[in-house]
């Protein structure tokens, strides 16, 4: 009889684990949701390297991207099917930071589906053809090579050009949904330093809401704008093919040819202008989605330090088990906030660098455009004057071509300042601030912390002095640590 597997975890929305690794991968903290999720005690995971919640459906080679990422100094995100001590899988959505010498981890339920389901396909069968490798006699490192060239043109097959840009679509998306899903921060009421961080947290989150609308408005004029020149180009397009025409039509002592002739020499020159434009908005929108992706994190990150704020609170009024070092915790991620922040706001200042590019380039392409547009008007009259209904029939054609090519660049040049306007260098100031005085306030916390133990183990201590044995701590003495 086949042993019956145990049923699948379900996360909450509002539930996120964390956890904070060495360079190799072994864990050094973990929250109380990561060990109540994993099911292993708190002891267990501490000093275990993270692959002990590893699942065999998971290919090698995204993990392999994992590290080649990690390494080159980049967040990594992806979805990810976890095994808990007895067997039984969760799901989660994973978002790996460096964090100086190590790894900071956060993880959340998967809120957009889609997504996930189109993660879960690739995983499938690329880890199909890892088992097949790995049958076939080839080791662990050389199946996950191939696993990860497997992802890489599966990804293609679906439409997506590479790993990078899943991501950065998948970070923002799932942010957002949870976002919805969940009613916000918790709230605790009351004073003192972990009341002020919640506080602070809690200033942040409105930034970083405010932020991500700032992005999306932004990517939404970068797709109206990528449509726009697809637009002019298909309008050039058809001028060109109507000056073929005109040219075949009309003879070379024909007064229109000195029209045609300017027009078509402008061509290459429109055409050139417009492949840098699109090159520009292929740029831009590339910046925009690294910003987003980058708010998306340090909006999970801060969501974390919510979390960790709230255990510590409910811990001390006896609520709550916050496991693992909370304060440790709350200055990583404070710590990644920081470091997170630079990196937005370096995007943010590249974001207003190719707004501007853009702008200035569909000027560029408006009065090139406007040349030929001042002649037409001379050269109409000098047909009419001459009589010439052959001229006059062709003008209005080539006059009706040029005010549509000035119509689509007119609505170019207007979401081009809209543009302008919304991609203005984000104000990190304010989240400094808060920073700033979460880093105070961690510090008042270690500082409280550490008289309340001074005072419990000076109650504990007996008259004449003698320390007393922690059967405990014995008990918790770790083991040596397990290799990755």
């Amino acid at each position: 009889m086949l042993e019956q597997q145990p049923a699948a975890i379900e996360i909450a929305p509002d539930e996120l684990f964390f956890s904070t690794t060495d360079s190799r991968g072994v864990i050094e903290k973990a929250n109380s949701v990561f060990v109540r999720l994993s099911r292993h005690p708190w002891e267990s995971l501490v000093g275990a390297p993270h692959n002990i919640i590893r699942h065999d459906d998971m290919p090698g080679g995204a993990f392999r991207l994992m590290w080649q990422t990690l390494q080159q100094g980049r967040p990594f995100c992806a979805y990810v099917v976890n095994q808990a001590a007895d067997g039984a899988p969760y799901t989660v959505f994973a978002t790996i930071t460096p964090l100086g010498d190590g790894y900071l981890s956060v993880r959340s339920r998967p809120c957009v589906d889609g997504l996930l389901q189109t993660a879960l396909g690739l995983y499938a069968r690329t880890r199909e053809v890892e088992r097949a490798r790995l049958a076939e006699g080839d080791g662990a490192p050389a199946a996950a090579v191939v696993g990860l060239e497997t992802l890489a043109s599966l990804l293609q097959d679906v439409g997506i050009a590479d790993y990078e840009d899943f991501v950065r679509a998948a970070l923002p998306a799932e942010v957002q949904a949870r976002s919805a899903l969940v009613s916000g921060l918790a709230v605790r009421e009351g004073q003192g330093p972990l009341f002020g961080l919640l506080d602070s947290v809690r200033g942040i989150d409105a930034q970083l809401v405010g932020w991500t609308t700032q992005m999306d408005r932004l990517a939404e004029l970068t797709e109206s704008l990528a449509r726009g020149v697809a637009e002019l180009d298909e309008v050039m397009a058809a001028s060109s093919q109507t000056a073929r025409e005109v040219t075949e039509q009309a003879g070379d002592g024909n007064p229109i040819m000195l029209a045609v002739n300017v027009w078509a020499s402008m061509m290459p020159e429109i055409e050139a202008a417009l492949a840098e434009l699109v090159k520009d908005l292929q740029g831009l929108a590339a910046s925009s989605a690294e910003t987003r992706f980058r708010i998306a994190l340090a909006r999970l990150h801060n969501d974390a330090t919510g979390q960790f704020v709230v255990e510590l609170i409910d811990a001390g009024r006896g609520t709550g088990a916050a496991q693992g070092s909370g304060i440790a915790a709350i200055t990583d991620l404070a710590r990644a906030l920081d470091e997170g922040m630079v990196h937005t706001g370096d995007q943010g200042r590249r974001n207003a660098e190719l707004a501007e590019q853009v702008a200035s380039r569909i000027e560029s392409v408006r009065e090139l455009m406007l040349v030929p547009q001042g002649l037409l008007g001379n050269w109409q009259e000098m047909a009419q004057d001459r009589q010439d209904s052959q001229a006059s029939a062709l003008i209005p054609r080539m006059a009706g071509q040029m005010a549509e090519g000035d119509r689509a660049a007119g609505v170019l040049a207007e979401l081009a300042e809209q543009c302008r306007a919304q991609a203005q260098p984000l104000d990190i100031a304010g989240i400094d601030q808060e920073l700033r005085r979460i880093r105070t306030l961690v510090e008042e916390v270690s500082g409280e912390q550490m008289v309340t133990t001074s005072r419990r183990a000076a109650r504990a201590m007996p008259e004449d002095d003698e320390p007393v044995d922690d059967p405990v701590d014995e008990q918790r003495t770790p083991g040596p640590r397990r290799g990755v």
